[in-house]
């Protein structure tokens, strides 16, 4: 367990370097080549996908959750196929939906989304092209989950980095022979089914070497009923997710237009990975909380969620203070386009987001790992309505920037506050989720350096506002380690060790 635990984290993080390396090149080349507006069409065409892919019904995370509970190589068999055919008939009623909407409605694009009429065929097209070839993929994506809880992580993350390079490798192909957009679209989405193949090739290889036994086993485990109420409240906390996630875009272009669509898709491009690279580690640790209540490890356990709900608060002010402090620097010199830089205000209030976020992301994957999702599903929803309603209101009355504020203010007041009040009625004494801590932090950290940066971005880039930016750091790390106290540092050291 700790060789692979090691071996899915180092890979996992080598992977988000690597994939997050390829972003950075990425965006900035399709930004210049493709325009703000076309590159606005990308963030709308992902969130529209990402709808979709509500097709799905949650089965592939409730099929590997239930898969790697399964000791009984025919009951993993007939979970497996039963999954497949459910998929595969879903995307099926996909296709005749989508079908039919696009035939009876043929302006059908402008409910996603308000584009101008010179790039309206163009962009008809390449959503088209791009939905086609995500439904040929949506069965397959049950793989890449199997994967994950058959504890491989890191190959799950070496063919991660083989398609980042196929879709850069595409990108440079159609700006060398100055392809468009819809050429664009067909290309990469015929590379995008390299990786998946590969991801059943060698699933199927690891699976069929695993000695497992063939006898009797209880049906019901892997019946229809068990698999479908399983992944109905996967597919609820689904809904929520996209709404919170991937509504923005959708809202921002009705709203004020592609241009502005474009400024948050760089934003939120930044953000995703500083905080992919982050959560990277949930990934690795998350098979680890069901393995630990199967083994009735109750003190790993506790250690485990204690030790992480301390790391992730710190490491959510670091991600702040580099949004709300440096990004207007950083995206000017990433695209080397000072019209894309969204706002000051939008910055404070994503970075904000992300300390939130962070904060509660370690009680939310406890409680879904360990198969509670039911049990959160609510939540999740009222966070996407709240979410949904604030960031329309704000828009209206703040700009762009109300949309961030809309995403934040509802994760902190549903989420942030309720799921980890949640994960300690479901388990009591076991997980404590300390707010007292994130108090303490917020007041003595978070407050201070939010001053220290409003400062530092009124000053012009020298070399003073660098040795300043320093001691922001310095003052943020010193402040959070005493917060965090000697205790829970030793308790971070013992964790390692043990892992090792």
């Amino acid at each position: 367990m700790k060789s692979n635990f090691l071996k899915s984290l180092l890979y996992s993080y080598g992977s988000v370097a690597l994939t997050s390396l390829i972003g950075f090149i990425t965006l900035p080349l399709s930004l210049n080549y493709f325009g703000k507006d076309l590159f606005g069409l990308f963030s709308i065409t992902n969130d529209t996908l990402a709808y979709l892919a509500l097709f799905n019904f949650g089965i592939p995370w409730a099929a590997a959750t239930i898969f790697a509970k399964l000791l009984n190589y025919r009951a993993q068999k007939e979970l497996l196929f039963k999954s497949l055919k459910l998929l595969f008939l879903l995307c099926i009623i996909m296709t005749g939906i989508v079908s039919t909407i696009a035939f009876l409605y043929p302006n059908w694009i402008h409910f996603i989304a308000q584009i101008n009429n010179n790039i309206l065929p163009s962009a008809k097209l390449f959503i088209s092209v791009s939905v086609i070839f995500f439904i040929i993929r949506l069965p397959f994506s049950l793989f890449g989950q199997l994967l994950i809880f058959i504890n491989r992580v890191y190959i799950s993350k070496i063919i991660d980095i083989f398609s980042s390079l196929l879709a850069f490798g595409s990108l440079l192909l159609v700006i060398h022979f100055k392809l468009s957009i819809v050429q664009y679209a067909i290309i990469s989405g015929f590379i995008s089914l390299l990786p998946l193949f590969l991801s059943i090739l060698i699933f199927i290889r690891i699976w069929r070497r695993e000695s497992l036994p063939c006898s009797v086993y209880n049906s019901e485990s892997t019946s229809y009923r068990h698999l479908m109420s399983s992944s109905f409240y996967f597919f609820l906390n689904g809904i929520g997710g996209l709404i919170i996630w991937n509504t923005d875009s959708i809202v921002i272009s009705h709203y004020l237009g592609l241009g502005e669509t474009a400024e948050y898709a760089v934003m939120f491009k930044f953000f995703t990975i500083l905080f992919m690279i982050i959560t990277q580690i949930m990934n690795v640790v998350n098979p680890l909380f069901p393995k630990f209540v199967k083994e009735d490890k109750r003190d790993n356990l506790s250690q485990l969620f204690n030790v992480l709900t301390r790391i992730f608060p710190v490491v959510g002010g670091f991600i702040f203070i580099i949004m709300f402090g440096f990004f207007k620097e950083f995206v000017i010199l990433w695209t080397h386009n000072s019209s894309i830089f969204i706002g000051s205000l939008s910055c404070f209030a994503m970075g904000l987001y992300c300390y939130f976020l962070c904060s509660s992301v370690v009680p939310y994957s406890a409680i879904v790992s360990l198969n509670y999702a039911k049990e959160i599903y609510k939540l999740t929803l009222l966070e996407a309505i709240v979410n949904l309603i604030l960031s329309i209101y704000f828009i209206t009355k703040i700009g762009i920037a109300g949309v961030v504020f809309g995403t934040l203010i509802a994760h902190v007041v549903t989420m942030f506050i309720l799921v980890p009040l949640k994960l300690d009625k479901l388990m009591p004494n076991l997980f404590k989720f300390d707010f007292f801590f994130i108090i303490k932090h917020i007041l003595f950290a978070i407050i201070p350096v939010s001053c220290m940066i409003y400062y530092l971005n009124t000053c012009s880039f020298n070399l003073t506002k660098m040795l300043f930016s320093i001691l922001v750091f310095i003052f943020y790390f010193a402040v959070s380690s005493i917060i965090v106290g000697k205790k829970n540092i030793l308790e971070v050291l013992q964790l390692i060790k043990v892992l090792k």
